[in-house]
């Protein structure tokens, strides 16, 4: 009696554990989104911060490198400047035999202008250095966000095999269930008829047992599990993820375990990452080593500026001048 006390009390706890899963299905569940693997691998790719980040990552050093490259393109430098001055000031004058010099005209409206060009001719390879410096960083970063798009697609597709399987698993539990149930009524009537010993009848009731308590337990992990994907792929934690069915790869193309190894260390971006690091090191090297050679430039400037200063006394007219 004990025995089959306890396994009417099984029964109804996993009744009421159905049901409550049941209504948290209906009053939580705002929408069912069918997901096929690649479609979970994309979403779970877009919703990924850190994805942006070092998409962004790489638009910034993808600026870094122009900026580095024209430090090698000529330097043009406009200026432009336009005075006037007061008239409140008195030219100073000195007589001679032949005529009154000014020294200080009142030239009122004053204009100086100027375009310089500046070229680097050498600067012992740290431009060049330099240049390099940013494409590795940049490859670097692009190593680091398929390294990161890589770790997106293997939680995504551990989420989604797991889903898959407790799916799978909770199916298979609910038909022995029914099963079991057709057959303990049949059994039960075998022990009243004497055609059976009542411990058979009990095995029965303790295997349904077993399967209704992992059936919870799977019921369990499809909830979490189905929570978790939904944060990875940013749905609403309401909505019931249902999958597709899993397509099986029938090929039978199985290679030696040193081509695989070969394959991962010639294909692995942390490895490509680190000897893209190695190198920004070597050429940071070079770049201290030159750091004492000289920085040899050109420059040429043409002036045309009103009064040109250079011209005594000063006079009301734009004069072009030049210098290298």
């Amino acid at each position: 009696m004990k025995i089959k006390s306890l396994n009417i009390l099984m029964e109804f706890k996993f009744l009421l554990m159905v049901l409550l899963f049941n209504c948290f299905i209906k009053v939580k569940a705002q929408e069912v989104k069918v997901l096929s693997l690649e479609e979970t691998i994309q979403l779970a790719a877009s919703h990924d911060l850190q994805l942006k980040a070092d998409t962004a990552q790489i638009g910034i050093l993808n600026q870094r490198l122009n900026t580095s490259k024209k430090a090698t393109m000529p330097d043009v430098d406009l200026n432009l400047n336009y005075t006037r001055i007061s008239d409140n000031i008195v030219p100073f004058k000195v007589s001679f035999s032949s005529e009154d010099l000014t020294l200080n005209p009142q030239i009122l409206n004053q204009s100086y202008n100027s375009l310089q060009l500046k070229q680097l001719i050498w600067s012992g390879g740290k431009v060049r250095y330099g240049i390099e410096i940013s494409k590795r960083e940049l490859e670097v970063a692009v190593f680091d966000l398929e390294k990161n798009r890589l770790n997106v697609a293997y939680n995504a597709s551990v989420l989604w095999y797991n889903l898959y399987v407790s799916k799978t698993s909770k199916k298979i539990i609910e038909t022995n269930i029914k099963a079991l149930l057709s057959s303990q009524a049949d059994v039960k009537n075998f022990v009243k008829q004497g055609l059976v010993l009542e411990n058979e009848a009990l095995k029965i009731d303790l295997a349904i047992t077993n399967l209704q308590s992992n059936l919870i337990d799977i019921l369990n992990a499809i909830t979490a599990l189905n929570f978790n994907l939904c944060i990875l792929t940013g749905l609403s934690g309401n909505t019931i993820i249902e999958l597709t069915e899993l397509r099986r790869d029938n090929s039978t193309n199985v290679l030696n375990m040193d081509i695989y190894m070969s394959s991962a260390v010639s294909k692995r971006t942390e490895l490509k990452s680190i000897r893209a690091t190695r190198d920004i090191a070597a050429l940071d090297l070079r770049i201290v080593k030159n750091n004492y050679l000289p920085t040899v430039s050109g420059v040429a400037s043409g002036n045309y500026n009103l009064p040109e200063q250079r011209l005594f006394p000063n006079q009301s007219k734009f004069t072009p001048t030049w210098f290298a």
